[in-house]
């Protein structure tokens, strides 16, 4: 990676923090860290636990997209994959996790063509499972206070938001459906024909199977929601939320951050879209709306780190298999050392009382 590419990754990433923290200072410091400081170390491992189970079942999804290319990998291969382009995704938004998925499928020779596709399809199954719940969002969107929720859209920003989610959702829908037909476009187009690559493994691309990926992805987008339940219930005890409302105001803010696709994993569309739900949907105080969505933003990069961290230490550490010849040889030598040893007879009365 050169110089200037990181300079302006790094001055990007300034830019962003700079946001937050100015964000912050409006709100008001002393009483967004005082709501921040009623979160406990239970609730804290409560919120990370589950966003890392979010995670491991979002990599399952990736590692069976990784299987329709036609590279059967193990699941370690999946999570990492998601982990570490999730983290570039900060840096570099959608330019930066291409980069991060090219590079590390490159030592699995996965071609580049076949990364950006993989990406594509897995980032098409996880936002179709959000869209499964966004139902919960958009009936919440009804109530009269949700025009108050997202003043930089007007008005009319519940409407906007209604069509923007049945827009994305077909538009998604439609995208999967064409992109599972590549490889009967791949002698006519030569796009097509880089993203196939005929060097590589057949492609086992298919509608239904990728699908069938939806519902398993909606299961951990569901699971990578509650971290928001908890964390308001610990920051504003006192405010009655659902946990339906609470999956509601996620998915619309999924929205939000996906239509803002320019930002960095929405970085401050879908962070403002949640403390603007909270405090006029919800009635969460705006300091503690403040504190949950921070901490829940801030619980995404720490959970992927944890998990590349912990598999990079599971790398380390060689496989004991029952069929390992250093067992057996270990085992055969403790053997032969016990059947060595001389067996003393015990002694018997007549001579303990002589």
């Amino acid at each position: 990676m050169g110089l200037r590419p990181l300079a302006v990754r790094l001055g990007c990433g300034v830019v962003l923090v700079g946001l937050l923290l100015a964000a912050l200072h409006t709100i008001g410091w002393s009483l967004a860290l005082h709501a921040a400081s009623r979160v406990g170390p239970t609730a804290l491992g409560l919120v990370l636990s589950l966003t890392v189970v979010s995670m491991l079942i979002s990599g399952l999804v990736w590692t069976r997209v990784l299987w329709c290319l036609g590279h059967h990998t193990a699941v370690q291969v999946g999570v990492t994959l998601y982990a570490a382009t999730g983290l570039a995704a900060y840096l570099g938004s959608g330019a930066g996790a291409a980069g991060e998925c090219i590079l590390l499928l490159r030592r699995h020779g996965v071609c580049a063509g076949r990364a950006v596709l993989l990406l594509g399809l897995a980032s098409l199954v996880g936002f179709l499972g959000c869209v499964v719940w966004a139902p919960c969002g958009l009936e919440l969107l009804v109530a009269p206070a949700a025009t108050h929720a997202l003043p930089a859209l007007g008005p009319h920003g519940p409407l906007v938001v209604i069509i923007a989610t049945a827009g994305c959702g077909v538009g998604a829908l439609v995208m999967l459906t064409l992109v599972t037909q590549c490889p009967h476009f791949c002698s006519r187009w030569r796009v097509i024909r880089l993203l196939v690559d005929p060097s590589g493994p057949p492609l086992r691309l298919s509608l239904p199977y990728l699908l069938s990926l939806v519902p398993i992805a909606a299961i951990s987008w569901v699971v990578g929601a509650v971290p928001l339940w908890v964390l308001v219930r610990a920051t504003a005890p006192g405010t009655a939320v659902s946990l339906i409302a609470t999956i509601g105001i996620q998915s619309v803010a999924a929205v939000v951050g996906s239509v803002a696709f320019f930002l960095p994993s929405g970085l401050g569309a879908r962070d403002g879209a949640i403390v603007g739900l909270l405090v006029a949907v919800a009635g969460v105080p705006l300091p503690a709306a403040a504190a949950a969505a921070v901490l829940v933003r801030l619980s995404d990069p720490v959970g992927k780190a944890l998990i590349l961290v912990v598999l990079a230490g599971l790398r380390r550490v060689p496989p004991l298999s029952l069929s390992s010849p250093r067992l057996w040889r270990a085992a055969s030598i403790t053997a032969r050392a016990s059947l060595s040893q001389p067996v003393l007879a015990p002694e018997s009365s007549v001579g303990r009382t002589i």
